[in-house]
């Protein structure tokens, strides 16, 4: 957790910490600008502008732990502070949390009721909870609210136009449009969110969505390397563009897509995950190895990785060396059911039926939704003789709505009908 008070970083300026932090801030240097900020609340520095600087920085870093806690902290030093509502519910909404994101929205509305990003905020707020009619009056009134108040920058005095939030507006409503499957509706407000910021990936990459939905891939291409173009950090450009590529067949384009991703950014996890389906799909296992092993240095503390990895040496019969990751996914989270499950069919594997049953009952237990299991204890039962019991783990399987269990008992019953 952040630690105002105690935060250091050892730098030779000589000049304020908290004006060499709007600097960095300013040319887009956010950890630099962290390290600053940090040191002027260090020294002790009052002004509440040190500490949203910070918790904006966190923000543009994608720290959003320490920016809520950050925000939360000016907001108790600054209660009737509207931006920083604002921002808070922002960093809500990439977090998941809706809810809270529509309540310090309306806070930030009922603080200045002439707050036209706080309207935008209230709307994405009101579309992740499926309110598209709520949203879609927010978006509209943003749009209707830019073009009539004119705000003074607190800093410059100069007016504010507004580009930017009615371009997110617009954006806002092509997203309604497309959800509702109004797709020649989308296209319209995503190219007038564009022609207010034609550099901002998002509505690129939701213009190809759309243009996907119409079934125009070479269109969405052209739309996902444009989103590339402008934000080449950005995950989800790539994503979308090697999920087209795979969807149509063209698996070395997706292949290309994911090794430009990890290139430009090294922490993307997504784009491992590709590179190891497509390199598997090859029986590539080497190159899939690696994409998975950066996997687990990026992100050690996600048993998913490890499962991945474990199924990978399943597949290359190496059961004493899955056996090892399923064990590193559980060491991260001992209720992980596919790595239980996984581990159960390696042990089977090496012929310690008994441990393979309690494993696959172990993995069932932690996730009641999980049928492999069940499939996996009915097989393992059959083939030592309990056919009774296994054939009731089958049917639990297809009670539970596992076509495959379905498949396998009408087969087992036609096979066996005339015994």
């Amino acid at each position: 957790m952040l630690a105002l008070a105690l935060a250091s970083c050892e730098a030779p300026y000589r000049r304020p910490y908290y004006a060499l932090a709007e600097q960095f801030y300013v040319a887009g240097d956010y950890t630099h600008a962290i390290q600053m900020y940090l040191e002027a609340l260090r020294l002790k520095d009052k002004r509440p502008e040190a500490l949203y600087g910070l918790a904006m920085s966190y923000y543009k870093t994608g720290k959003l732990e320490e920016a809520m806690y950050a925000f939360e902290k000016v907001i108790e030093l600054e209660p009737k502070r509207e931006s920083a509502y604002e921002r808070l519910a922002s960093v809500h909404l990439d977090l998941g949390n809706p809810d809270t994101a529509i309540a310090l929205s309306l806070k930030a509305i009922e603080l200045d009721p002439d707050f036209v990003e706080a309207y935008n905020t209230l709307g994405h707020g009101l579309f992740a909870v499926g309110n598209l009619d709520s949203a879609e009056a927010m978006f509209l009134h943003s749009v209707a609210l830019a073009k009539t108040v004119s705000r003074q920058d607190r800093q410059t005095s100069f007016p504010v136009i507004y580009l930017d939030e009615q371009a997110e507006a617009y954006n806002g409503l092509g997203e309604i449009a497309l959800s509702r499957k109004e797709y020649s509706s989308a296209l319209e407000k995503f190219g007038v969110a564009l022609e207010f910021v034609n550099d901002w990936e998002t509505p690129w990459i939701n213009k190809g969505r759309t243009y996907e939905e119409l079934g125009n891939a070479q269109s969405a291409i052209v739309c996902y390397r444009r989103a590339i173009e402008l934000a080449p950090k950005v995950t989800e450009s790539y994503k979308s563009l090697a999920d087209l590529y795979r969807r149509t067949g063209k698996d070395g384009d997706a292949l290309d897509v994911y090794t430009d991703a990890v290139r430009e950014n090294p922490d993307d996890i997504d784009a491992y995950y590709g590179l190891a389906d497509l390199n598997v799909k090859r029986r590539d296992y080497v190159h899939a190895a690696s994409a998975l092993e950066n996997v687990m240095q990026v992100s050690p503390d996600d048993p998913e990785g490890y499962f991945r990895a474990g199924k990978l040496r399943m597949l290359q019969s190496d059961f004493d060396r899955a056996i090892v990751y399923y064990n590193r996914a559980l060491d991260v989270d001992p209720h992980h059911a596919e790595s239980l499950n996984g581990l159960g069919e390696a042990q089977k594997a090496k012929g310690n039926q008994k441990e393979a049953e309690k494993l696959f009952l172990r993995a069932f237990e932690a996730d009641s939704t999980y049928t492999l299991p069940l499939r996996n204890l009915g097989s393992l039962l059959l083939s030592v003789g309990r056919e009774k019991e296994g054939l009731a783990w089958y049917n639990k399987a297809a009670d539970l709505g596992d076509i495959d269990a379905l498949i396998f008992l009408r087969s087992w019953e036609s096979k066996h009908k005339h015994e």
